[in-house]
């Protein structure tokens, strides 16, 4: 389970007092920091208040893998920008609440997994860009995926793929 709060500075004399207010009184963790303002929630509390904390985890996945390419192309790599473009181009078709993404070394990846890290047998699509060239691989339900485009765009056959992985159950502990 994500950290939803942390308690600044931490201090046993602290917990004490806020788990009486959040389990005994039933608080919702929103209404914390006006008891404690030495609380810090996450972006992740009202999904989870909402009963919606799994697409919250996913959606902030795609923020943070968002962030982490955004850094790169600023830095050096072109390539970077063009996985940029089709991460955004994903994230506006509403995928960021269905598919957790990540990444390895400068490959955009993105699954059904309800915890970081992929197992072998877990369905995914990872895009690599170099050049002119998008290499789309992974396995949907045990099935092996391996296509390349001359293009960098999102296109139908792709988004078919991620359509298919959307729909799939997701998969990890507690699913």
């Amino acid at each position: 389970m994500p950290t939803l709060m942390r308690l600044y500075p931490f201090s046993c004399i602290k917990v004490n007092p806020v788990h009486g207010v959040w389990f005994v009184k039933r608080t919702l963790p929103s209404g914390l920091p006006s008891i404690f303002p030495e609380i810090a929630l996450s972006r992740l509390v009202p999904y989870y208040e909402e009963g919606r904390g799994l697409e919250g985890e996913f959606i902030e996945s795609w923020v943070g893998i968002e962030h982490f390419f955004a850094d790169w192309a600023a830095r050096q790599s072109s390539h970077v920008q063009d996985t940029l473009i089709l991460l955004r181009a994903l994230k506006a078709k509403g995928y960021d609440s269905k598919l957790r993404a990540g990444q390895s070394m400068s490959t955009f990846i993105i699954s059904r997994s309800r915890l970081h890290g992929l197992r072998t047998d877990q369905s995914s699509l990872a895009f690599e860009t170099w050049g002119n060239k998008l290499r789309v691989h992974g396995q949907l339900a045990g099935v092996k995926i391996s296509l390349e485009y001359e293009t960098l765009t999102l296109n139908d056959e792709i988004e078919q793929l991620v359509k298919r992985l959307a729909e799939l159950p997701v998969d990890g502990e507690d699913s």
